[in-house]
């Protein structure tokens, strides 16, 4: 595994743990995929901001493996989870869990594939800190049609706050909440 991809995939895991309610309304209420929200705000601790042109490409590069693995281990993991045990049903979507974790970071790897110059940071690159993470995702809303998303700024400003704990829930709103144009970057 690359440096990047470890280090994205350390930085997700504390990130996930803080925003783990915010991330799975997103993805469960505005189908927004959790790993492309967490690069957006890792981008954005490494100084990159990420436009639609290179989130068009990473939702392309992860899509088939997110709807014919990741999506499939989750929906047996959830599936069993309030059902009866037959006996190592709970032995079972313990190792599913396991499987799905290790499909989420063959995603991860994916997705720096496929724009391999935000995986890398420059020596000069800073942080570029919470409007960054907030344009980039306002790109992703804007990537995958969610024009008007107010009713998912709250839980976007959540995980914002979640990688930037020291920004101002205000300022992150007002910034989420901006309108883009129509080739998606915040205006």
């Amino acid at each position: 595994m690359t440096d990047a991809a470890e280090a994205f995939w350390s930085y997700a895991v504390v990130v996930y743990g803080r925003a783990r309610e915010a991330c799975i309304a997103l993805q469960d209420g505005h189908r927004l995929d959790i790993n492309i929200l967490l690069f957006c705000c890792w981008a954005a601790t490494r100084g990159k901001a990420v436009g639609r042109t290179e989130l068009i490409a990473v939702e392309a590069a992860v899509r088939l493996w997110r709807t014919e693995v990741v999506t499939r281990l989750r929906a047996a993991r959830r599936w069993m989870k309030d059902k009866p045990e037959p006996g190592g049903n709970a032995e079972l979507r313990v190792d599913i869990l396991a499987a799905e974790l290790t499909a989420e970071r063959i995603e991860q790897r994916l997705i720096l594939a496929a724009v391999p110059s935000l995986g890398e940071q420059s020596a000069l690159a800073a942080d570029c800190g919470s409007d960054c993470a907030a344009d980039n995702l306002n790109a992703y809303a804007a990537v995958e049609g969610l024009q008007r998303h107010g009713e998912a700024v709250p839980l976007l400003t959540d995980l914002v706050l979640a990688a930037f704990p020291e920004a101002g829930r205000a300022a992150i709103v007002a910034r989420l909440k901006e309108p883009y144009d129509t080739s998606g970057e915040t205006s």
